[in-house]
């Protein structure tokens, strides 16, 4: 990433959300489902490009609790970072919110967006949490006709959504998935349709607002009758798309950190999404695996044994259950 922007969770802090991406390709639409959580939002600010132009409804800002900042004068680059520096002192100074959303104009370059929050005026105020990129699929087949800026936006993001993924072939999906993996190496991507994902991934575990999220995540949430074997498919996904997958694994023997981690990384990339516990035989830990990229972190749930839910596009749910059987320490 460029400058030194430090990402670390510091509840003293604004934690910025920047949303990125070419013309046209959904962060307008991202931005709307953002402000559509049923989350607490009252200590949440939005800055915005022409905001008369995005179409951004206003009842939707006051019911969400958020404050609109516009930057009127032009596009979020070099041109503009003085105007950005000076509306981020304002916002920091008068408001302190805890989150702080950034939708970029689609030709701006993350650079210097990154420099102006990076600017020693705000160090112990305000850190970076995300950088989102939002990536039309139909793009990535033109991209050789963008320019360095496209490119920019994609190498500098934490997270690509890759949208409007319903407009091309299914096929076309994993091959658009492994060719961008290739270009940009250490980026989560994840395929979307109209910018649909879980709050969880966007933000983090904590989530946003001032007081603690209560309900358990989406892709968490585990079914109340269980069947007689450890896989619960679920093929109607919240996206719509026939494409996608979701499914979840249950185990309760131990499972073996060395194959799991080998079962990790190598899997295809339309297996973009896993998370929950994983036992092994010292501890449980929460695996949270994104486009590619695994984390680890302490599991402080009651319940110790694997529970784990997947999702991907048009992926093989049979082999990759039988490969993870395969890790547990005495397969069944």
């Amino acid at each position: 990433m460029t400058g030194d922007l430090k990402r670390a969770v510091d509840d003293r802090k604004t934690k910025a959300v920047v949303l990125g991406g070419f013309l046209g390709s959904g962060k307008t639409t991202l931005l709307k489902r953002i402000l559509s959580w049923k989350e607490d939002l009252s200590d949440t600010v939005v800055i915005v490009n022409d905001f008369g132009k995005v179409g951004i409804d206003g009842d939707l800002l006051r019911e969400a609790g958020s404050d609109m900042v516009e930057l009127s004068s032009g596009c979020i680059c070099c041109t503009l970072r003085i105007d950005l520096e000076r509306t981020l002192e304002r916002i920091l100074s008068d408001l302190k919110p805890k989150w702080l959303f950034i939708e970029t104009t689609g030709v701006a370059d993350p650079a210097a967006v990154l420099e102006a929050l990076g600017d020693k005026a705000f160090e112990g105020r305000l850190l970076l949490h995300r950088m989102i990129t939002v990536l039309d699929v139909s793009f990535w087949e033109a991209r050789e006709c963008f320019g360095p800026v496209f490119f920019n936006q994609l190498r500098e993001a934490d997270l690509v959504l890759l949208n409007k993924i319903d407009t091309i072939d299914a096929e076309t999906v994993p091959l658009f998935l492994q060719e961008i993996h290739e270009d940009v190496p250490d980026v989560r991507i994840v395929p979307t349709v109209h910018c649909n994902t879980d709050m969880d991934l966007l933000v983090g575990r904590n989530g946003l607002g001032v007081r603690p999220i209560t309900r358990t995540p989406d892709f968490l949430v585990q079914q109340e009758t269980q069947t007689d074997v450890n896989v619960q498919a679920d093929r109607a996904h919240s996206d719509g798309s026939p494409h996608f997958i979701s499914f979840s694994f249950k185990e309760t023997v131990p499972m073996d950190r060395t194959c799991l981690d080998a079962f990790l990384k190598s899997l295809p990339w339309a297996l973009f999404r896993i998370k929950g516990p994983v036992r092994f035989d010292e501890a449980t830990f929460l695996l949270n695996y994104v486009g590619g990229i695994a984390e680890w972190s302490p599991w402080d749930g009651r319940e110790m044994d694997t529970r784990l839910a997947f999702v991907g596009w048009d992926v093989d749910e049979e082999e990759i259950v039988k490969q993870l059987q395969n890790c547990c320490r005495n397969p069944v």
